[in-house]
């Protein structure tokens, strides 16, 4: 399949063309795929081999997952920026009550030490709420500019519908790598990002319990952790390089990164809808 723009040669399950941009109809991808049969697999019986039924998804490459994110915040870049921002400043302001309280309590600060204590709690709390409504508000926008349609400021407060969920998967997540964690920093990096799409599973399947997102996230993990970890160091850089632009950069670069991540997890998750029937080489 070739891009009807610049004529680059495309995977035939391509989205984007990476190197313009150009968004693939449904209508070209429909054709190609009644004319070419593609990514089919076959299963050794010993004796004879016949094709599977079920379709392998090959994983994008790394500049694929770049021009599909570009493509897609394209006109959402303010409405996802802002709910970043929002729920940033607001999770940051929960901490203030908590160092209050360590300040009051060495005695910097004079105040009713119940005051503080009892801000601290609340700030405790909270800390656990609002980063997992947070993260649950910026999948619902990244799952909907990945369907093509518009970011919204609502759906960014969606997680407040399903904090139970949201919640409980944060809370999960966050107790198994402080274990981990109490083992050595190496071991919690890596359990990090095997970790890294339980949330998004859990936003797909609202029913499953914690643990079965987390388990699931592991297995769709498997193979890919060092590959999301070099990602992400990649966009560290362009973090660090955004000093230079007195942080004006971050207006388009946190969108892009947040939708980085959901195409990453997408193009993961639909390499793996066959494993098990299968184990590809």
């Amino acid at each position: 399949m070739q891009c009807n723009t610049c004529g680059r040669e495309l995977d035939n399950n391509a989205r984007f063309c990476t190197t313009c941009g150009y968004r693939v109809t449904k209508e070209q991808q429909q054709a190609t795929q009644q004319t070419t049969v593609t990514n089919v697999i076959t299963i050794n019986t010993g004796q004879n081999s016949t094709p599977s039924s079920r379709q392998i998804y090959i994983n994008k490459s790394f500049d694929e997952l770049k021009a599909a994110a570009k493509s897609q915040i394209r006109g959402n870049i303010a409405v996802l920026f802002i709910m970043i921002l929002f729920w940033q400043v607001l999770t940051t302001t929960m901490q203030v009550p908590s160092v209050i309280e360590a300040l009051a309590t060495l005695e910097f600060i004079s105040a009713p030490s119940e005051i503080w204590m009892t801000l601290g709690l609340f700030a405790s709390i909270f800390s656990f709420i609002f980063p997992a409504v947070m993260e649950w508000g910026l999948i619902a926008n990244s799952a909907r500019v990945y369907s093509n349609e518009k970011a919204t400021i609502a759906t960014g407060f969606s997680g407040f519908k399903n904090m139970g969920a949201a919640i409980g998967t944060y809370i999960m997540m966050s107790l198994y790598l402080f274990l981990w964690a109490l083992l050595f920093v190496i071991p919690a990096i890596v359990k990090a990002y095997s970790y890294a799409c339980s949330m998004f599973i859990r936003f797909e399947n609202p029913n499953w319990t914690a643990n079965d997102c987390i388990t699931k996230s592991r297995e769709i993990m498997d193979g890919h952790k060092m590959r999301l970890f070099c990602y992400d160091m990649y966009f560290a850089l362009l973090f660090f390089l955004s000093i230079f632009t007195l942080f004006i950069a971050l207006i388009w670069l946190l969108p892009y990164y947040y939708q980085f991540r959901y195409n990453f997890y997408q193009s993961i998750k639909k390499n793996n809808t066959c494993n098990n029937e299968v184990n590809p080489i």
